[in-house]
């Protein structure tokens, strides 16, 4: 699930810096680690997860109670399922709100 809570843009402006400092080991938050090429690769995933969740959202057509509570029956799953489901509920919500707010100027060239 990507994380872009604070904004589309400026999760991407992140990534492109690890990703520009070639990173040999990428910490993951309360994840552990990965090193070398996995580390890049996971940038690079995390860049490619962001930009298919934003596309999701703005395609959609229905309801954004509807599309939280498909996302939300995609994402809970796996080490998300330590936070509570009204935890991830609030993120997924959370993220579309932010994939809407994303101007022009926030979409990657």
């Amino acid at each position: 699930m990507p994380l872009y809570f604070t904004g589309y843009g400026p999760y991407l402006d992140t990534l492109e810096r690890i990703r520009a400092s070639g990173p040999e080991v990428l910490g993951l938050g309360h994840l552990g680690a990965l090193a070398g090429p996995a580390a890049r690769e996971a940038v690079a995933a995390a860049r490619d997860a962001a930009e298919a969740l934003r596309e999701r959202v703005l395609a959609h057509r229905g309801s954004d109670e509807d599309l939280a509570e498909r996302l939300f029956v995609r994402v809970y799953r796996d080490e998300l399922t330590c936070y509570s489901p009204s935890n991830i509920r609030m993120c997924v919500e959370l993220l579309i709100r932010r994939s809407r707010e994303a101007g022009p100027c926030d979409r990657p060239a």
